[in-house]
């Protein structure tokens, strides 16, 4: 029997479908625009840098954790150049970008959280470290990062029982970067010290 009109079509109507949802699932090569813009920054090229990122974040087609990661890039440009604002701006859309990469997601996150802390804003920047321990697949140093930082907080406002519970994982955990398990075994030390 003899396939004729959209009959004939729907097998690769069908694969067409496959590939294009394993493409959104994958990240491909690093868009030319993004790498444009990376060589910009390495030069010392901060304001067309910015420029670059801010067209490939905005760049329709564009890969999600390209755009993710220009975003993440164009804060800490900003971040640098004193834009502290806007930096926590760009940080904040790769945050909340589902489809971004999750390493980007969490390391943005690690820095609405820092931002916070350095404004003595407390309360909001442990919730926003918190947040970061919420993005699945963040890289392990900036969750290590966020709960040694949440313990830290905890420590400045006497309630050293939630010091414990957060640093207790983060002083032995190898997964975490080796100066947050040294932050947390010095903070556990002091409590310990000081028989809290």
């Amino acid at each position: 029997m003899k396939r004729t009109g959209l009959i004939a079509l729907l097998p690769a109507y069908a694969l067409f479908i496959l590939v294009a949802r394993a493409d959104a699932q994958t990240p491909g090569p690093i868009a030319p625009k993004l790498t444009d813009a990376h060589k910009l920054r390495e030069q010392g090229k901060v304001d067309e840098a910015i420029a670059a990122y801010k067209r490939v974040a905005g760049a329709a087609g564009t890969h999600p954790h390209d755009r993710g990661g220009a975003r993440l890039w164009l804060g800490h440009l900003l971040r640098e150049k004193g834009s502290k604002h806007e930096a926590a701006q760009a940080y904040r859309g790769v945050a909340d970008m589902q489809d971004a990469h999750p390493h980007d997601r969490g390391g943005a996150q690690m820095w609405v959280a820092h931002l916070l802390r350095e404004d003595r804003k407390h309360n909001e920047a442990r919730q926003a470290y918190s947040k970061v321990l919420q993005i699945e697949k963040a890289h392990p140093h900036d969750r290590g990062g966020a709960q040694t930082w949440i313990g830290v907080l905890h420590f400045e406002n006497k309630a050293y029982a939630e010091v414990k519970q957060a640093l207790s994982a983060v002083a032995n955990a190898e997964s975490a970067h080796p100066a947050d398990r040294k932050r947390a075994q010095e903070y556990l030390k002091k409590i310990s010290d000081a028989g809290k």
